[in-house]
């Protein structure tokens, strides 16, 4: 069990939250969102996905690896920079990026348009940080979802789903 002051994971699994989704859409709203996505079976499976993990904080780093493992995913590699970030996308082609925004060698920003140009695999960003214009700024590119921190184990998976939905190829009739 990790517990700090900056983290705590309960045995219920409450970990981080995700406002944006809720600010954008309301609340009503993004609960009815994450209930289409189950209907329509593009959320919340049981799809076991390779993920890279980046942030500069070490707690941050081990509460989100302990997070995406108790969702049943594989933490196949985690970064402290945006350089470390791309080095391991390299090396391990992840089917999705979870990253912070603020980190030396190059944020999350620059380093989820290099992820998107070069390997296109879906990012989530995670951060502090809810201003308006940032959020803006993220969800107008490549970023597949934007989190809040702190995040909750519920919301964290749904953004997953939405990440994956967003990247999947769209079929033709």
């Amino acid at each position: 069990m990790i517990d700090s002051p900056d983290v705590h994971l309960d045995d219920t699994g409450r970990l981080v939250t995700l406002p944006c989704i809720s600010d954008i859409l309301g609340t009503t709203r993004a609960r009815q969102f994450s209930v289409s996505l189950l209907r329509e079976g593009h959320a919340m499976d049981d799809t076991r996905l390779s993920i890279v993990f980046a942030d500069d904080d070490g707690v941050a780093r081990n509460y989100f690896q302990l997070m995406l493992q108790k969702l049943g995913h594989d933490v196949v590699a985690v970064a402290e920079n945006g350089n470390e970030l791309l080095a391991a996308c390299r090396d391990h082609q992840p089917d999705l990026v979870v990253t912070d925004l603020n980190m030396p060698e190059h944020d999350g920003l620059w380093s989820s348009e290099a992820i998107e140009s070069e390997f296109h695999i879906p990012v989530i960003v995670v951060t502090g940080h809810d201003e308006p214009d940032l959020v803006k700024l993220t969800t107008a590119g490549n970023i597949h979802a934007y989190l809040v921190k702190p995040v909750q184990m519920g919301e964290l998976k749904m953004a997953i789903a939405l990440a994956m939905r967003k990247s999947a190829p769209q079929a033709t009739v």
